[in-house]
């Protein structure tokens, strides 16, 4: 397809909808964009037709009404049928907010549920509808009454009788769900997110509307996700809980995110068996390694590529390799694949190397959990340096001190090498001011060095609680 020109109009499938809607590419501060106009039809529209198009708006849940604008990318990777050149329908603002395809079925759904629902929406508090326990179909009647505006909830337990309320209440659109179940359907229901925490569960059915699929867990055991339109409009994320898997009948998936358990190893051979057609993939592996790294060549249609935190390769595919490749990401990776990489891919739409790590920075830093402090923004290199090496230094002496016998006076020892550690970030806070994330990461460092300490929880959060003035 050539370049899209200001004007041009394209009639894009909606394929969950199994409808087709119009675009109109415009000009923007950030480029081509495309105004969606609001018109759905079964067939694309004529120019005539498609000229007399008025915008399609957005407003559902807590968005302001506006109107929608995609990038003009993810107009032509849809693979649009042209319509033809007209006139500006309206003249966008300078500086637009993009929303997603996904966006458009929110946005139908919304506008399905009753008037009086949509129109308090934003006005009436809402919360996290928690399910503990198995509840009877009578509750779940109930808590469809008393609570209209609710659209999120999460549940410890998976039955019929909240299946049964899943499936009766279209307002209910996001699921954070313990499943213990070999097998998951939810095919019926109305859900467009799901955050599964799977323990054993091997075969999931999702239904036409779901759109991002979070599984948290050991999923070795999940055999098979069955997907409309095998995965092609699924999000999914992965949190891994054990390195390996392969998953059947998602063959047709884009959009891969992976994070993974500190040390975790990440085979790209099983992402490729079980995801062949990725167009994007971020990998964040919290320290932990990747497994064949040449297999990324694998995927044909590869246009996005994020690494993070993750080691274990020196090499990277060649430009020849994938050439749709437009965006590449390397966050703290070896410093060999970040060489490899810059050669290949200048010149690309975006090409990001931060903090390459060497062998010998890895060999003294990849077990320290404050790695990641340096090359952050807005932690400064001195301030990175001295919480590193304050990990480091009680790490070491908390170890020279593992084979002497207990004593009284060696829990001691060991105690006030731990204040030490947070009286050291007591003083950075003085000048740096050590925001939520940064204390939940030196509290994990702690609680490691407790843990070589042999400290009891008890005694851990005592220390903690007595010393850390952040």
């Amino acid at each position: 397809m050539t370049e899209p020109k200001i004007g041009d109009l394209f009639a894009v499938k909606l394929k969950r909808r199994n409808a087709y809607f119009t675009a109109q590419i415009l000009s923007a501060q950030m480029g081509l964009v495309a105004l969606v106009l609001d018109g759905f039809t079964s067939v694309p529209p004529g120019l005539k037709e498609a000229e007399k198009l008025k915008p399609f708006y957005f407003d559902h849940h807590f968005w302001k009404r506006g109107e929608f604008y995609l990038g003009a990318d993810e107009i032509l990777d849809a693979e649009p049928v042209f319509i033809g050149n007209a006139a500006l329908i309206c003249e966008p603002p300078e500086y637009v907010s993009l929303q997603s395809i996904e966006q458009i079925y929110m946005q139908l759904a919304w506008n399905e549920l009753p008037k009086d629902i949509r129109a308090k929406f934003k006005y009436v508090r809402k919360q996290k509808l928690e399910i503990s326990q198995p509840q009877s179909k009578e509750f779940y009647a109930d808590l469809a009454r008393q609570n209209p505006f609710c659209y999120d909830m999460k549940s410890a337990v998976w039955d019929e009788n909240l299946k049964n309320f899943l499936e009766a209440t279209p307002m209910m659109t996001q699921l954070e769900l313990n499943c213990t179940a070999k097998s998951l359907d939810i095919s019926c229901t109305h859900l467009q997110q799901l955050v599964l925490h799977a323990s054993g569960t091997e075969e999931i059915t999702l239904n036409g509307s779901l759109w991002r699929l979070v599984i948290n867990g050991d999923i070795a055991r999940l055999k098979s996700v069955h997907c409309p339109f095998d995965g092609e409009l699924l999000s999914v994320q992965l949190e891994l809980n054990g390195g390996e898997f392969c998953i059947c009948e998602l063959e047709k998936l884009r959009d891969l995110q992976i994070f993974s358990q500190r040390g975790e190893r990440i085979d790209l051979a099983c992402v490729a068996a079980s995801f062949p057609n990725l167009r994007e993939i971020f990998i964040n592996a919290q320290g932990g390694t990747l497994k064949n790294i040449d297999t990324l060549a694998k995927f044909e249609h590869l246009k996005d590529v994020w690494l993070s935190d993750v080691y274990g390769f020196e090499r990277f595919p060649t430009r020849a390799q994938l050439p749709h490749l437009k965006r590449l990401c390397f966050w703290s990776v070896p410093k060999g694949a970040c060489e490899a990489a810059r050669a290949q891919f200048k010149g690309i739409e975006s090409l990001v190397i931060k903090q390459p790590r060497s062998k010998q920075w890895l060999a003294l830093n990849l077990n320290n959990p404050l790695r990641r402090w340096d090359g952050r923004e807005g932690v400064g290199a001195a301030t990175a340096r001295k919480a590193m090496r304050a990990y480091a230094g009680a790490h070491k002496k908390l170890s020279a001190l593992e084979a002497k016998p207990a004593s009284n006076e060696l829990k001691t020892e060991k105690t006030e090498i731990l204040k030490e550690f947070i009286a050291v970030f007591n003083a950075i806070d003085a000048k740096h001011s050590i925001d939520t994330m940064e204390r939940e990461e030196i509290w994990e460092a702690f609680c490691k060095l407790a843990e070589l300490a042999a400290v009891d929880a008890k005694s851990q959060e005592r220390i903690w609680e007595q010393n850390a003035e952040f």
